[in-house]
C-alpha cells in the first residue's frame, strides 16, 4: 500500500450543485429486462423493467422517447416534463418489512452475515473525491439510523464507521452524534492507497470483513424512509479546470449536458480515480458507478522497454508479480504498479 500525492491547490467549491432539470435521462437496459411499461407517459419512481437481480426505475416524470445505442449499450430515453413530487413514509419498521423493502426498492443489496461487526466504508481512495463530505453533511442521522437497523436486523454485536486518521471534519461530525448510538463506534485507518478496497482491508485488519458504502446506506435510505430507490447520484469534477465543483444529478444524465452548464469543454477524463486510464466521455451516462470525473493533462507518457527496477513489485498490495504476469489472479487493478512504473508499461491485470 503506498500514499498517494494530492495536488491540495485543488479544491472543489463549498457549495453542492443541484444538477436536477436535464433534458433527457438514458436508462441502461439490461440483459434479460422484462419491460413492465404501460403508457408512454412515466411518473418518477415508476417501474420500467426488471430481471431476477437488477429493477429499472424512472428518475423523473417524463415521455419515452426512443431506443438508442451509445458505446454497445442500449439505452431508453425519457424526456424530461420537470413535474415531481416525493412523499416521506413511515420509519418504524419489524424485521420483515424491512427486508421486503429493500428487495423490492434496491435487489441487488446482498449482505451476508458472516462475522460479529459490520464495517460501514465511510472513507473513498480517490483523492480528488468530495462527495462523502456533502452526503455526510444532509444524511449523518439517517445513515447512522440505517446502520443500527441493519445491525439489529442482521444480528451484528456491533458497527464501525472507517475513517482515514487526516478526515478531521467526518471524524468530528460523526463523533459529535455518535452517543446517541451505543452499538456503533469508529475506527481510524492510515491514509494508504487502496485502503478502502475489501481484500486490502482484510490484509489490514487480519480478519474476514462484512462492509456497506455510502451509495449502499443512500440507496437503503430511500427504500425504506421513501420506498423508492435511489434515482439520483452525487459526481465529483475537478482536477486542471477553472471550479471544481459536486454536482448532484439524477441518474442517467448525460454528463455533456452537465459539463456544457458548467462550461467545460472536454472530451477525455479519468473516470473515479487518477490511477485509471483517460477515457472518452462523449457518450457516458452518470450512475451510481461512477462518482468522480476528474480532468487532467498528461505529462510524458511514452512507454519505455522496462528497467527492471522492480519497483512494481513492491508496491503491490496483493502480492502480485506484475512484470513477469505472475500471480495475476489476484490483481485488484488498483493502478499502483503504472502509477510508479518509470517505463510507463501496462502492467494491471486486463479482464
Amino acid at each position: 500500500m503506498k500514499i498517494i500525492k494530492k495536488d491540495n491547490n485543488i479544491l472543489v467549491s463549498n457549495n453542492l450543485y443541484d444538477f436536477f432539470d436535464p433534458k433527457e435521462i438514458y436508462i441502461p437496459i439490461f440483459k434479460d429486462g422484462v419491460l413492465n411499461i404501460k403508457s408512454k407517459n412515466v411518473k418518477k419512481g415508476d417501474l420500467l423493467f426488471k430481471n431476477l437481480t437488477n429493477n429499472a426505475f424512472s428518475p423523473i416524470s417524463g415521455t419515452l422517447k426512443q431506443i438508442v445505442t451509445l458505446d454497445n449499450q442500449k439505452y431508453l430515453i425519457i424526456e424530461n416534463n420537470y413535474k415531481e413530487e416525493l412523499n416521506k413514509k413511515k420509519i418504524k419498521y419489524d424485521k420483515e418489512e424491512i427486508l421486503n423493502l429493500i428487495n423490492r426498492f434496491y435487489p441487488k443489496f446482498k449482505l451476508v452475515k458472516t462475522t460479529d461487526i459490520l464495517y460501514f466504508k465511510a472513507i473513498s481512495d480517490d483523492i480528488y473525491n468530495a462527495n462523502n463530505y456533502f452526503i455526510f453533511q444532509k444524511y449523518q442521522d439517517e445513515l447512522l439510523d440505517i446502520l443500527d437497523i441493519l445491525r439489529e436486523s442482521y444480528n451484528y454485536q456491533e458497527v464501525k464507521i472507517l475513517l482515514k486518521e487526516n478526515d478531521s471534519e467526518n471524524i468530528n461530525l460523526f463523533s459529535n452524534i455518535l452517543g446517541r448510538y451505543p452499538f456503533i463506534n469508529i475506527l481510524l485507518l492510515p491514509d494508504i492507497y487502496p485502503i478502502s478496497n475489501d481484500l486490502v482491508l482484510e490484509k489490514y485488519l487480519k480478519e474476514k470483513i462484512n462492509t456497506v458504502t455510502v451509495v449502499e446506506l443512500l440507496n437503503l435510505i430511500q427504500a425504506i424512509y421513501y420506498h423508492q430507490p435511489l434515482l439520483e447520484c452525487y459526481i465529483t469534477i475537478s482536477g486542471n479546470i477553472l471550479n471544481p465543483v459536486v454536482v448532484k444529478v439524477k441518474k442517467g444524465t448525460r454528463l455533456k449536458e452537465v459539463l456544457n452548464r458548467l462550461d467545460i469543454q472536454k472530451n477525455e477524463a479519468y473516470i473515479n480515480n487518477v490511477l485509471g486510464k483517460k477515457q472518452n466521455i462523449d457518450n457516458l451516462i452518470l450512475d451510481e458507478n461512477i462518482s468522480s470525473i476528474l480532468f487532467f493533462d498528461d505529462e510524458n507518457d511514452d512507454v519505455k522497454p522496462c528497467i527492471s527496477c522492480g519497483k512494481c513489485l513492491s508496491v503491490c498490495p496483493m502480492g502480485c508479480e506484475p512484470i513477469f504476469k505472475k500471480k495475476m489472479d489476484q490483481c485488484i487493478s488498483c493502478g499502483l504498479c503504472e502509477y510508479i512504473c518509470p517505463s510507463n508499461l501496462n502492467l494491471r491485470r486486463k479482464d
